[in-house]
């Protein structure tokens, strides 16, 4: 009786240990990582469709950031084909309080050039009032001094994958398509890309 007893016990200090590390992981799944696969290819070259990413839970995002959010017909109100709901993958190109415009594939941020490798030449023109009117914000990004800069809480993104086809439609469905995106909508930070279940690497190693 007092091996069962000892049995049993060590059976349940197991179960113990195994239910924290599942509370464990998943706190830190919902909170600060989780996991996600990229399903289509407008990050290319960076990101492949399968590509498997952990993404980090934020809410301050940088240029340059690939993001996760959520699209939301009530603020991307253009119909450019995306469910209500559906998460995109993204980079972060103009955050707020920033200017942008191209001149032939140069971006220009606050009036200065900046590296954009996966700029095209179609962008030629594009600024920030383009962005603005596709979602109906142009009032919110228009300056008292006639400037337009995006409003806070607010941000502009791309696809690595800039190509157009040949109507002139973006290869990626991005701020080119559907205007600003929310702060709100956002999840996360692509950080990570899994290659196995030991290595991750860094995105942009």
């Amino acid at each position: 009786d007092n091996c069962i007893f000892k049995i049993v016990s060590n059976i349940n200090e197991y179960v113990q240990v195994l239910l924290f590390a599942v509370v464990i992981i998943e706190f830190i799944f919902t909170f600060i990582m989780f996991p996600a696969t990229v399903s289509q290819n407008s990050m290319y070259p960076t990101l492949l469709p399968n590509d498997q990413l952990i993404i980090k839970c934020e809410n301050k995002f940088d240029n340059n950031d690939i993001v996760v959010f959520k699209y939301d017909k009530n603020i991307q109100a253009k119909n450019v084909g995306v469910p209500n709901g559906e998460l995109l993958i993204k980079r972060v190109i103009v955050t707020p309080g920033q200017s942008f415009k191209y001149v032939g594939k140069e971006l220009y941020i606050d009036g200065i050039k900046v590296e954009d490798k996966f700029a095209v030449e179609e962008m030629d023109g594009l600024s920030l009032l383009d962005i603005c009117k596709l979602n109906g914000l142009e009032e919110k990004c228009l300056q008292s001094d006639g400037s337009y800069i995006v409003p806070d809480g607010w941000y502009v993104v791309f696809g690595d994958n800039r190509q157009y086809s040949a109507s002139k439609v973006p290869v990626s469905i991005d701020s080119r398509s559907f205007g600003l995106v929310h702060e709100s909508q956002i999840f996360g930070v692509a950080k990570y890309e899994v290659e196995t279940i030991f290595n991750w690497k860094k995105i942009g190693d």
